[in-house]
C-alpha cells in the first residue's frame, strides 16, 4: 500500500498560469507518494527538465533528486531568458 504525503507548491513567471485555478498566494496542494523525489513532482506538474526551473524547498535551492517530506514548501521558479 503506497502512502501519500502533501506539499505545497508556489509557481513563479508564467508556470502558474497552466493551473486554471492557480492562487496566487496560497499555491497549490499536491499529493505525492511518501518518499518522492522534486523530479516527481516536477514531472507530476508537467514541468519538464528542459525547462531549467530553480527549485526551492523551505527556502533553500535544491537539486531533483533530493527527496521530498511531508508538508515541504516547494517553490519553483521559472529560467528567465532574453537579452
Amino acid at each position: 500500500m503506497v502512502s501519500f504525503m502533501r506539499v505545497r507548491v508556489k509557481l513563479f513567471g508564467l508556470l502558474g498560469r497552466r493551473f486554471p485555478d492557480y492562487d496566487l498566494e496560497k499555491g497549490l496542494e499536491v499529493e505525492v507518494p511518501e518518499g518522492a523525489r522534486i523530479g516527481e513532482l516536477l514531472a507530476r506538474l508537467e514541468i519538464s527538465n528542459n525547462e531549467d526551473a530553480v527549485v526551492t524547498v523551505n527556502g533553500l535551492v535544491q537539486k531533483t533528486d533530493r527527496t521530498l517530506k511531508h508538508r515541504d514548501l516547494v517553490y519553483i521558479f521559472q529560467s528567465v531568458v532574453g537579452g
